[in-house]
C-alpha cells in the first residue's frame, strides 16, 4: 500500500478552511493539514514542514495574490492546484 498523499487546504477564511479539511479529513489515502493564511502572507507553501502533493486553495476576486505565488514557482516544484471559492474575474483563470 502506497503512502497516504499530503494535501494542504488553504485559504484566507478560516470557516471555509475548515469545512473543506473536514471534507477531505476522512479519506484514508489523504494526509490533510490546514492553514489559514494571515498577515500578508501569499505563499501558502512558505514556512511548511512538509511538502504536500496537492494544494486545495480557497480564495475570492480580492485574494488572488496566493494564486500568483503558486504560479510563480517553478513548474517541476509546484504541487498540484485545486481552486475553489467565489472566483468570476479573469484574472483568477489566469
Amino acid at each position: 500500500m502506497s503512502a497516504p498523499r499530503k494535501i494542504l487546504v488553504a485559504g484566507r477564511t478560516a470557516a471555509a478552511v475548515r469545512a473543506l479539511a473536514a471534507r477531505l479529513a476522512n479519506q484514508p489515502a489523504l494526509t490533510v493539514k490546514a492553514r489559514v493564511m494571515s498577515n500578508g502572507h501569499a505563499n501558502v507553501l512558505d514556512g511548511l514542514s512538509f511538502v504536500p502533493d496537492a494544494v486545495v486553495l480557497s480564495c475570492s476576486d480580492g485574494e488572488l495574490t496566493e494564486l500568483a505565488a503558486l504560479a510563480a514557482l517553478p513548474p517541476a516544484t509546484r504541487p498540484s492546484l485545486i481552486v475553489c471559492g467565489t472566483l468570476s474575474t479573469p484574472q483568477a483563470t489566469r
